[in-house]
């Protein structure tokens, strides 16, 4: 078995614990890492849990990537990239928890 090693990071106690319940905490990181990797050119990436306007007791874990200044056909591109290796870091249904939001420059 190998360990894989991925940069320190720091999440609000919400998203923490929410990981912590769904045994997603060594994931976090590594999801954060990809988000970071693939979007380069972000302003800045906010890690956020949100609660669904219709079914408020579901929450996903949203990597909302701020301030991009690239053409939406690339973006639209780097989130399929984003899904599919999230494919690769969480393979179980914790992947579902999980979300990417892209946000353009105004």
């Amino acid at each position: 078995m190998t360990a894989i090693v991925s940069t320190s990071q720091s999440f609000c106690p919400s998203v923490a614990e929410f990981a912590q319940r769904h045994g997603l905490e060594e994931v976090l990181s590594l999801v954060g890492d990809l988000t970071e990797r693939l979007f380069p050119m972000a302003q800045a990436v906010d890690v956020e849990l949100v609660a669904d306007d219709e079914q408020p007791d579901q929450q996903t874990i949203f990597f909302k990537v701020r301030g991009l200044d690239i053409e939406p056909r690339l973006g639209s591109d780097l989130h399929w990239q984003w899904a599919s290796e999230l494919q690769q870091i969480c393979p179980g249904p914790g992947r579902a928890l999980l979300g990417l939001e892209l946000c353009w420059v105004d």
